[in-house]
């Protein structure tokens, strides 16, 4: 499934349709977040702070424009996202899987 996304999302970026790869990078984030599927949409969210940065200026003493900077607040709130959604899913599935009397054997 995730590969014929991947195929599509190159297919868009590769045919010049960029916004179209992201459009639907956040409709699958989206859809992740409402499935509850919190570790696949800390995952999306990754992928689009990826696609943010790739689009900032390669040099770290270059000023930033409005635009830039505006990229870069996108990338950081991004970023933080994926990091909570990651973070989420171990506590997400500690509360939803029913309560262990014992320890798992290993």
């Amino acid at each position: 499934e995730n590969d014929r996304f991947d195929e599509a999302r190159a297919a868009y970026t590769s045919a010049g349709h960029s916004e179209m790869a992201t459009k639907m990078l956040e409709q699958l984030t989206h859809n992740a977040v409402v499935e509850r599927r919190f570790q696949d949409a800390g995952y999306c969210y990754w992928l689009l702070s990826q696609e943010v940065a790739s689009e900032l200026p390669k040099d770290p003493r270059a000023l930033l424009s409005d635009a830039d900077e505006a990229k870069l607040g996108r990338f950081k709130d991004f970023k933080e996202r994926s990091e909570i959604y990651y973070a989420y899913e171990f506590i997400h599935r500690a509360m939803d899987e029913p309560c262990r009397s014992s320890l798992p054997s290993t």
